[in-house]
Order: structure tokens, then sequence, then C-alpha cells
């Protein structure tokens, strides 16, 4: 709420008799304080009942709750404008959130996984406190290898630093000799998770009972395997918990 269309219903009240002067915002009383003098309605009395509704928890409540509005709106604009990295980055420097990407390897990372994918160790940081944990890329996003028409020859991920030049002529003399003679002939490298997509996963709000769980993702309440993604999702919530409190995890539900 800005600071004059706040002021327009801030009044006050002189009670000569006790000496007192009492606050009220919307008719609901602030602070009441002692006058020794100057006991009537003037200027004077009346910016210093301004100063007075300035400085209280109401108003500072009423600031931050206008703050975190704009603030929420400049996300949600970038959002609905596919700045999607962009959003997550303004939430992250909001918090104060660090955060490292490690690429680990390329295998299997879900339970139903048919294909490799590539598998990066994500940690989040805020001071002393961190939540490290696996993170399981796109498949179209997966892999280092030469594609050549039809045919993809994986690199050794050792390679991964070195220029396609020098890749090419590995390629050349390692997997295949005719390679880079056509022009669809490509080094395709593994794309790094984006920030949006790490925070998008990952559990902001207590999915209850094991019953509510089921209920709200549609799981079968026989299965073991429910039970145990109940389980791991209750541990990466709790892990969360660990960083942020219930109005930060809040503001990161505006990343799903």
């Amino acid at each position: 709420m800005e600071k004059q269309e706040f002021l327009k219903d801030v009044s006050y009240a002189i009670d000569r008799m006790r000496g007192k002067m009492t606050v009220f915002y919307k008719n609901k009383p602030l602070k009441t304080i002692l006058l020794h003098k100057n006991m009537s309605y003037n200027s004077q009395n009346e910016e210093l009942a301004h100063q007075i509704a300035l400085e209280s928890d109401l108003a500072k409540r009423l600031n931050k709750r206008r703050i975190m509005k704009t603030f929420n709106k400049e996300v949600e604009d970038c959002i609905q404008k596919s700045r999607y990295n962009e959003a997550a980055e303004l939430v992250a420097q909001k918090l104060g959130l660090e955060w490292t990407i490690n690429f680990l390897k390329n295998d299997k990372h879900f339970e139903d996984d048919k294909d490799v994918r590539d598998i990066y160790k994500i940690t989040l940081s805020r001071g002393n406190r961190k939540y490290s944990f696996n993170f399981g890329q796109s498949i179209n996003n997966s892999g280092f290898y030469a594609q050549y028409g039809r045919t993809k020859y994986n690199i050794p991920i050792g390679l991964l630093t070195k220029t396609d030049a020098e890749v090419k002529r590995y390629v050349k003399l390692n997997l295949q000799y005719d390679f880079g003679n056509v022009k669809n002939d490509k080094i395709v490298r593994p794309v790094s998770p984006d920030l949006y997509s790490i925070l998008a996963c990952l559990q902001k709000y207590d999915v209850g009972s094991f019953e509510d769980f089921c209920s709200e993702f549609g799981y079968d309440e026989d299965s073991r395997k429910a039970y145990n993604t109940y389980t791991a999702v209750k541990e990466e919530y709790m892990n969360m918990c660990s960083l942020f409190n219930d109005e930060e995890l809040e503001l990161l539900n505006l990343i799903n």
C-alpha cells in the first residue's frame, strides 16, 4: 500500500481530560500516547499521528504485503512471457539462495526409466544450511555423443571440456573415420538443467497422510511403490523446510 493511500485512513482523537492522543487506522486503534501540551486538533498533531501510524507494525505488514504483491507480479509476468529461468533467478535472489550443478553420470534415474539420462548433483544453500539431491535431466537434453546420420557414438565424458574441433578429431580417429564429411554430422553436448527446472520439481508443501497423498495424485493405497514415493516426497519436503520457512515456501510455489 502506498504511503499516501495508507494515510488517508489514518485519524486521531484527543482526550483532553486525560491528556492522551489515540491514533486510528480505519477506526481501529493503533497506539495511544500522552500529550503534555498541544491538546488541539491541528497540523502538528496530525503529522505526529501520521508518523506514529507509519511506524506501526500494521503499516510495516501492509508495506511488506505491497512489496510482495509487486514482486509476485513481476515473477508471474516473467513466467507468462516464457522467461522461466529469469523468474526462478528473481525468486532465488529474493531468498538469498545459492546453488551448484555438477554432472554425475549418464544412467537410468527414475524407477520407470527405459533409457539413460544425464544425472546431476544439485546443492541448494542458504548460509550454513544446505540440501543436496540428484536431478535427472530430460532425455532430450542428455548425452554426449557424435551424431553420424542415424547413428550415435557415445563420447567419453572426460572430453567434455574439449573444443568441438578436438572432439571431432577424437571421433574420426576412434569412432567413425568418415565423421564430419556430411553437413548433418554434429557433436551433441549435454545441457545442464536450469534453475527453473530444478526449483519446479521440488516439493514445497506438505502432502499430509499417505491416504491424502494417494487421493491427490491418484495412487493405489495398497501399492508398495506408491508408499515408497510418498516417503521420498515427505523426506524432500522436510529437507526444503530445513532451508525455508512457510512464507518462503509459499514464494517458491510461484515456480511450478
